[in-house]
């Protein structure tokens, strides 16, 4: 089926990222997004690879050359989607991948959107927002806090994380 191709293709294409990322970076602007994609598809083994996939190319080619590129995806149709892309973010924290908060222009732009899924429709989104969040928390302490105060995030919500 297409799930089990896709499957396949992103564990093939992480270890070949694994084993020589230089050859990925000149093609990031084209595979993040078809990667990013995979995250709403119907089987949940293909939105894992998809998502081990992201954390793959994070982790070798740097956050400045993956994260950008999900950009759109953080108001894709699809809440898996969406869900997919707040689980990417929060695991590569919780991973301490390098340079995923080590830019005060980017931690703005990664809580302001975050923050903007805390409203998401979709419950399992929002849930997935505020579990990001927190592994921002843990990451940055008071930092984090600023952020969350001058995104005027509701008091329950801010509770939570």
């Amino acid at each position: 089926t297409n799930s089990k191709v896709a499957q396949q293709t992103l564990q093939a294409l992480c270890m070949l990222v694994e084993q020589d990322p230089a050859v990925f970076k000149p093609y990031a602007n084209s595979i993040v997004p078809l990667v990013a994609e995979r995250l709403g598809d119907s089987r949940q083994d293909a939105r894992q690879s998809a998502c081990h996939t992201l954390l793959q190319l994070m982790a070798n080619l740097g956050p400045p050359a993956v994260v950008p590129r999900l950009s759109r995806f953080w108001t894709h149709r699809s809440w898996k989607v969406r869900h997919g892309v707040l689980q990417t973010i929060a695991e590569a924290v919780s991973a301490g991948i390098p340079d995923v908060l080590n830019h005060k222009n980017s931690n703005t732009y990664l809580i302001t959107q975050v923050v903007n899924m805390v409203e998401d429709a979709n419950e399992s989104v929002r849930d997935a927002a505020v579990e990001c969040l927190q592994e921002v928390f843990r990451a940055l302490g008071d930092e984090a806090v600023e952020h969350l105060i001058k995104q005027r995030l509701r008091p329950a919500v801010l509770r939570q994380v």
